[in-house]
């Protein structure tokens, strides 16, 4: 058995043919016959262009798109703790929420809330 997850960026074309032609492709790979779930998700292309100046490491693409999910505002110029000036892109959250992600990050805990950055 074999899972593949696989992420995709795109501009343009809507979510649905975008999960179609995932399906084609994974179809014509030989000895695939069977797809459980594929998620697709949108990410703004205002947000998909900055994080591509930026240059921002498969980590920080996974944190930017986990924020995006969660609905929430990216500083795009960071800098936490051990950074030296450089910055990275960063959620900040209130007091008592939390902010779920795959990607390895950081957190700073602030008097009024928290900010998760995504260093690497």
């Amino acid at each position: 058995m074999y899972i593949a997850n696989v992420r995709v960026r795109f501009e343009g074309d809507g979510l649905f043919v975008i999960q179609k032609k995932i399906e084609e492709a994974l179809k014509a790979i030989e000895g695939f016959d069977h797809i459980d779930d594929i998620a697709v998700r949108h990410i703004p292309s205002h947000v998909y262009a900055k994080a591509k100046v930026m240059d921002l490491s498969d980590n920080q693409h996974k944190f930017v798109e986990d924020a995006v999910a969660a609905g929430l505002e990216i500083d795009w110029n960071y800098s936490g703790r051990g950074m030296y000036g450089k910055g990275c892109p960063a959620v900040r959250v209130g007091e008592y929420e939390e902010f779920e992600t795959t990607s390895r990050c950081s957190k700073d805990r602030l008097g009024l809330g928290t900010v998760y950055y995504a260093r690497y």
